[in-house]
């Protein structure tokens, strides 16, 4: 009797915990959309953070959707990209496709690392500078990621790179050229 009254009071402890989870998550997606109404992107961006850190939390393909909408108002292509691919993985729209597929057309994936024992600060630079300041910003992005950690996985824009004395080719979709 004791065993079954423990497992009973177990039982209701972990719907209660499920039941507190599903209500945050439903109040950060409707702040989402409130926040997002108005353009308020850092705290729809915020929100969506907040939604990731939920223990126990599925987010749903609108979560994703205006994650990523929030990331793109603020300038940042990695995050926008990554979240895309996470609403698609969730629910495939034409919506997120068309959007994802834009930027993969734009950008190109690279993994990047400098060797640890480079003596002077490695320089990334693109033959071509582009002129959108979203794209500036993905290179100096890149830029700071290899100076501070020596790596850099993400996006880059099309183009003629140049990494210290490494030349590469940034080409549409996931593929890198030497």
């Amino acid at each position: 009797m004791t065993f079954i009254m423990i497992l009973s009071m177990l039982g209701g402890a972990a719907a209660a915990e499920r039941g507190a989870v599903a209500a945050e998550h439903i109040r950060l997606t409707e702040e989402m959309r409130s926040k997002a109404t108005v353009g308020r992107w850092d705290a729809v961006d915020d929100h969506y953070q907040q939604l990731r850190a939920l223990r126990g939390a599925e987010l749903h393909y609108e979560d994703h959707w205006l994650g990523a909408q929030a990331a793109s108002a603020l300038g940042d292509i990695q995050a926008t990209w990554r979240r895309l691919k996470r609403a698609l993985d969730t629910e495939f729209t034409d919506e997120a496709l068309g959007w994802w597929v834009t930027l993969t057309a734009q950008y190109g994936e690279v993994h990047l690392v400098i060797k640890p024992s480079a003596a002077q600060p490695v320089v990334l630079s693109i033959a071509d500078p582009p002129f959108e300041p979203e794209k500036r910003a993905t290179i100096a992005s890149a830029q700071a990621a290899l100076q501070a950690d020596g790596a850099f996985h993400g996006l880059l824009p099309l183009g003629q790179y140049q990494l210290g004395e490494q030349k590469f080719e940034v080409i549409g979709g996931p593929a890198v050229r030497e």
